[in-house]
């Protein structure tokens, strides 16, 4: 396929870029291969960049739809694999046995059976994920699933379980971590569904009730033979270490140190995915939400340990950045976690020195 020169003027939306395109100090602005649309308009007039090569493709029958020439993001390429397809299905089906086990646990009670499929829902999900290299980024691939008390609890199984292995939890404690995250949200399925979903700001009276699921969870699960962890973590996992949370705004120590890891574990997993009353947080942002807050909030240990493990999990991912500027995360600040170094083309940006910049999204 040949290319040719366009000026600024001739461009045309839907025309394909050749090369990469990069400024005067050689940041790069746009990968070659990218589809002209007018935000990228805006950008090459912002850049003040007067000529371009696009793909020369009046005669080339070959190429017959956008997809043939788009570059795939890391997230697509993921997505295309064989581990994650796995990882897909099992979820899906782990999500709808969860949805059964726990719609009649609300309805009637918790019984041994219901908590011996749940034990096998989760020995199978730590099994499928702790082995997986890259969980971080399965769970990111699957944010275009629906949201729902399942799909959120299954994630913080697995993000508590992974804390926990961070943290060296033996390898009975991260079991037990994970199936709490399993059952941490119960009480909301005895919360009405038209305020759970609300699409707009709760009233004072509707978050009340919102805030009752950690109580109502406790007494579907506080006569049941579970180990005590547990049974506080769907107790106590909106408490905060300052006193700040509920449903007693205990303190430190009267909290369970269960329930401070599947409260880190829930946090970051609401924050990164969608919901109806918002789109997902990049997990920068709630990296640096966590490092303004989170020593104050959370056990310092737990919530230290979790943001060094999950920020180096992004290593090497490519990125784009506030200023649409796509880049990789090559090396992190220790003392800023949210504001890594990136390498754009043959340009090295450190956010640490760039307050105005960030990373906007994880491609």
């Amino acid at each position: 396929m040949g290319k040719k020169r366009v000026t600024f003027e001739e461009l045309k939306k839907g025309m394909i870029v050749a090369d990469d395109v990069y400024t005067l100090s050689n940041m790069l602005i746009i990968q070659k291969k990218s589809i002209v649309n007018e935000k990228m308009l805006s950008k090459l007039r912002m850049y003040n960049i007067p000529a371009l090569n696009v793909m020369d493709i009046a005669n080339d029958s070959a190429l017959s739809s956008d997809d043939d020439v788009r570059v795939m993001t890391q997230t697509e390429k993921l997505r295309a694999t064989d581990d994650f397809k796995f990882f897909r299905k099992e979820f899906s089906a782990a999500s709808a046995e969860l949805e059964k086990c726990l719609r009649r646990a609300a309805s009637r009670g918790m019984s041994l059976e219901d908590l011996d499929i749940i034990k096998d829902i989760t020995d199978k999900m730590l099994d499928n994920s702790l082995k997986l290299p890259h969980i971080f980024d399965m769970l990111h691939a699957m944010r275009d699933s629906s949201d729902s008390v399942y799909s959120h609890s299954i994630n913080v199984a697995v993000i508590s379980a992974v804390l926990g292995k961070w943290l060296r939890f033996s390898a009975q404690d991260q079991q037990l971590l994970a199936m709490a995250g399993m059952l941490h949200d119960i009480g909301k399925l005895l919360i009405p569904e038209n305020i759970l979903h609300k699409a707009y700001k709760l009233t004072d009276k509707e978050y009340e009730i919102i805030k009752s699921h950690t109580v109502k969870g406790y007494h579907l699960v506080k006569s049941l033979s579970l180990d005590a962890h547990m049974k506080y973590v769907v107790l106590m996992h909106h408490e905060r270490c300052d006193g700040s949370g509920y449903p007693t705004g205990i303190k430190g120590d009267k909290i369970d140190k269960y329930a401070k890891i599947a409260a880190i574990a829930d946090v970051y997993d609401a924050m990164t995915s969608s919901r109806v009353y918002r789109d997902m947080i990049c997990p920068f942002d709630v990296i640096d939400n966590f490092e303004k807050d989170g020593l104050q909030l959370y056990e310092t240990e737990y919530i230290m340990t979790f943001l060094k493990n999950i920020a180096n999990t992004y290593i090497h991912s490519q990125v784009r950045l506030s200023n649409d500027v796509v880049g990789e995360i090559i090396m992190l600040n220790s003392n800023k976690l949210a504001k890594p170094v990136i390498k754009a083309g043959r340009t090295f940006i450190d956010l640490s020195k760039e307050p105005d910049l960030k990373i906007d999204e994880i491609l």
